[in-house]
């Protein structure tokens, strides 16, 4: 289990063909992977979210504490992620929680039950340039109406990363605004 506190820029794109601009100036990503994401809440009031992803025929379990957020779209938490048993699979799309859940070490703190609120389909491309890792998203909401683009860049010095980060997008020819909310909100 890996825990510890994430500082990332998360930033909206508003362009058509991102990867296609991305990938003409950083190179072809690294990997592009499709996630599912399953969200649910505690049920002791608070802003502890619970998110278990299938990605790549695994599960992982990760429960972040409350945000904060600056003006610039730099996001800080607390982050707990455990690889979780793939059998578990079943019960999650059966609608179950899986026994054994509320057990696990991540969920130290997490009171439940839990309340199960949804998923959201990523396409998730990896692209490394200048010392940076862009992970840049594809979400569709489950309404079939609603596709965000975000790119997300996980850093100790976001001061330092947020201007080469820029540069990037300006010069692939991509618009960027910081994110308000996470995709769990």
């Amino acid at each position: 289990m890996a825990t510890g506190i994430e500082t990332e820029i998360k930033l909206t794109l508003h362009s058509e063909n991102i990867p296609e601009k991305l990938r003409a100036i950083t190179g072809p990503a690294v990997t592009r992977v499709e996630q599912l994401n399953r969200y649910f809440r505690s049920s002791s009031p608070g802003e502890t979210m619970v998110r278990i992803r299938e990605e790549s025929g695994g599960l992982v379990l990760t429960v972040k504490g409350p945000t904060t957020t600056t003006e610039g779209g730099v996001f800080s938490r607390t982050e707990s992620n455990e690889a979780i048993p793939p059998e578990w699979l079943f019960q999650l799309q059966a609608g179950e929680i899986p026994e054994g859940l509320m057990s696990l070490e991540a969920m130290a703190g997490v009171e439940g039950p839990l309340l199960y609120l949804g998923s959201l389909r990523n396409t998730r491309w990896l692209f490394q340039h200048q010392g940076l890792n862009l992970e840049v998203d594809r979400t569709e909401f489950p309404d079939g109406d609603r596709v965000d683009w975000e790119v997300e860049v996980e850093t100790e010095s976001p001061v330092e990363a947020a201007p080469i980060l820029d540069a990037i997008l300006t010069i692939a020819g991509i618009e960027a605004t910081p994110s308000r909310q996470s995709k769990f909100q």
